[in-house]
């Protein structure tokens, strides 16, 4: 397996958090397994084929339509999208969130990916979800072992000290 670390200079985009947290009438949503929340803090991992297209998408105005899969053939890659609404800011103003990626394979094997940049931005209003800037793409050769493949995001907040998994 390929492994391309992208650490993307994601435009400073920003949508109403529409369907991540809390239905259109404002209501919550309960936590699941790609989307889970600390109080105000939350993420949601999202699994894309097309990274640019993503973002690009993403960067329009308007609520946008965005590429996603949940599952990934032999010889196509996948790429590892993160949002984020209600990170605490520091005193300069700005989030300071970081991710630690894990891939476990269907074997039960683990890959750690390091720890690296979500967003070091100024802190978001109150119910905007951000896309984060941090992106792993992951290329599954033909040899790969066919089988679940599961991402694992440990998102923390390090003003908030939150962590959320």
């Amino acid at each position: 397996m390929k492994r391309r670390f992208l650490f993307a200079a994601v435009l400073m985009c920003s949508l109403q958090a529409i369907a991540g947290w809390t239905d259109g009438n404002g209501r919550p949503v309960p936590d699941s397994d790609a989307r889970k929340s600390s109080g105000d803090f939350g993420v949601q991992l999202v699994l894309t084929g097309d990274a640019k297209m993503f973002r690009d998408t993403w960067n329009r105005p308007g609520t946008p339509i965005l590429p996603t899969t949940k599952a990934v053939k032999r010889g196509e890659s996948v790429s590892t999208m993160l949002l984020f609404a209600g990170c605490k800011p520091g005193k300069d103003g700005r989030c300071n969130v970081e991710v630690k990626y894990r891939l476990i394979s269907p074997n039960g094997s683990s890959d750690n990916f390091g720890t690296t940049l979500v967003s070091r931005r100024a802190a978001p209003k109150r119910g905007i979800t951000e896309l984060g800037d941090s992106v792993v793409t992951l290329e599954f050769t033909r040899e790969e072992p066919a089988g679940r493949y599961v991402f694992v995001a440990t998102v923390t907040d390090r003003v908030a000290s939150k962590t959320i998994e």
